[in-house]
């Protein structure tokens, strides 16, 4: 038995206020997945173009408590590389 087969199966022993509730969220989920990836109109693009498009700027590998003290840690760099401003 395939899926449409079961579905049709489990609808129609349904009570009709049920199956008008099913037919309202399969509707609802076709108009949710309706913009969605549409495999027809997928090209595929490099990693590079995606980060561009999403404004990605960049990463890096720090510790872990970086996150508390990146201030003080980029200042530091700064007048490192630049000099006090």
């Amino acid at each position: 038995m395939n899926h449409i087969e079961i579905l049709n199966q489990i609808y129609l022993s349904l009570p009709v206020t049920a199956q008008q509730e099913a037919l309202d969220f399969l509707l609802f989920l076709q108009q949710r997945y309706a913009s969605d990836f549409k495999p027809s109109d997928h090209k595929p693009q490099s990693a590079a173009t995606i980060l561009k498009e999403t404004g990605f700027i960049g990463s890096l590998d720090a510790e872990p408590e970086y996150s508390s003290h990146y201030k003080q840690t980029l200042k530091e760099i700064l007048e490192k590389k630049y000099g006090y401003r």
